[in-house]
């Protein structure tokens, strides 16, 4: 029951209404390999739903021939006013970390996680020190309203780093959180030197482990 206020986190991570963008009724999969969520492409009549629909969209899901669906606070990719930081959301994120021509350092945060906010004048700090570097773009997400598809961060803030020649392996960062730690760590980075941190499972390929869970 979408009404109650006790599922408000749950209505949350799902995208569904009062918290959500997704209209009730509604059906859902949710993948319990990489935590993508899959909702039917039509909306959903309880009137006329039937044991066969509900059969048809879990096996359409299975056979990867329903998109994920991505919770988004919208459509653009901005820096926010007076920041050198670019905001990503969820349906820019993707285009955004793969352009070719830029390595894309990005803060996955948590508005209510306090190690996050502490980073947040760091991350403005390193964000305005490589605002000259026109092949680097310093980003951050909130991922309370923002989905990736195949992937949810273990902890927060989690700091990845898209290199250009490799945008299929993006490093996570788990060195001190300086500015002058970070800043190295895009240099050796660039340079093939030791990184701090390690690959991350290629994001395109999460298909394959997919288990679904209605």
């Amino acid at each position: 029951d979408s009404s109650m206020p006790h599922f408000g986190e749950v209505l949350t991570f799902f995208d569904v209404a009062p918290h959500g963008a997704l209209p009730t009724p509604t059906l859902l999969a949710f993948s319990l390999a990489n935590n993508s969520k899959f909702v039917p492409l039509a909306p959903v009549d309880a009137g006329s739903l039937s044991a066969a629909d509900v059969t048809a969209f879990a096996a359409a899901v299975a056979k990867a021939e329903v998109v994920p669906h991505i919770r988004s606070e919208g459509d653009s990719t901005t820096s926010r006013g007076g920041s050198a930081v670019v905001k990503l959301v969820g349906k820019t994120f993707d285009a955004a970390v793969k352009d070719p021509a830029r390595d894309v350092f990005v803060n996955l945060y948590t508005p209510t996680c306090g190690h996050c906010k502490k980073l947040e004048p760091v991350w403005e700090e390193v964000a305005s020190k490589l605002s000259s570097d026109s092949e680097i773009v310093v980003a951050s997400m909130d991922m309370s309203k923002n989905d990736i598809v195949g992937m949810e961060p273990e902890g927060f803030p989690t700091l990845l780093l898209y290199p250009k020649g490799a945008k299929h392996m993006p490093i996570e960062y788990d060195g001190s959180r300086d500015s002058f730690d970070l800043i190295a760590f895009v240099s050796e980075v660039r340079s093939g030197k030791s990184r701090t941190g390690g690959r991350l499972p290629d994001l395109e390929d999460y298909e394959e482990s997919a288990k679904v869970e209605l």
